[in-house]
């Protein structure tokens, strides 16, 4: 069968090889290029946050820290306050040892958590965010005692650690889910002080 090239206006020679290429159009037949890109609508998962705010130990145990051994210890409790509407991301949140190269901890997320003794949340301002920081080994540490864990992880030396895309994606809305963090020491019985910060994105 004669083929026919409609750009140069002639007949293809006997035994002339084609080889054919499928071409990305637009919606209405046009070659896509970079003068003509595909037509794509970008949006965000996550809305521009309207404020941030932060919770840290930074004045308490005043040159100490947080003190654990190698039980796990509750640190502290986080949450939206009931009936304030806040949505917030928790976006940040590092862990600092005052050890060794080699001091060696780990940390576990509990989510909806239930601990062994009653404890008291405090408004982070007005943020619509409240916390409860819980005491160390030196005073009446409190316990977790539901299988809640949702996230862990190690730490070595005077590491700081962040957290996975999924848990900062994760939102914290009015009526929602409840997070507990417990901390010990795994190479050692001895004390071991570390600090901690985070900052929340409130949308």
């Amino acid at each position: 069968m004669a083929q026919y090239r409609t750009d140069k206006n002639e007949y293809l020679s006997n035994g002339s090889t084609i080889f054919e290429t499928q071409m990305i159009v637009t919606d209405s037949g046009d070659i896509v290029s970079l003068s003509n890109p595909l037509p794509v609508a970008v949006t965000s998962s996550q809305p521009t946050p309207s404020t941030f705010a932060t919770l840290n130990n930074f004045d308490i145990n005043q040159g100490t820290g947080f003190a654990i051994q190698d039980d796990y210890v509750p640190v502290f409790g986080l949450r939206v306050k009931p009936g304030s509407g806040t949505t917030f991301n928790l976006v940040s949140f590092q862990v600092t040892l005052n050890g060794g190269v080699s001091v060696t901890v780990g940390y576990v997320w509990h989510k909806n958590a239930t601990l062994g003794s009653s404890y008291s949340w405090t408004d982070l301002g007005s943020t619509g965010i409240q916390y409860v920081q819980l005491d160390d080994v030196d005073g009446t540490p409190n316990e977790i005692t539901s299988n809640t864990a949702v996230h862990s992880r190690t730490l070595v030396g005077k590491s700081s650690s962040d957290l996975t895309t999924e848990m900062k994606e994760f939102p914290f809305t009015d009526g929602g889910i409840e997070m507990f963090l417990e901390i010990k020491r795994l190479d050692s019985g001895a004390k071991q002080d570390f600090w901690y910060d985070m900052t929340m994105a409130i949308q």
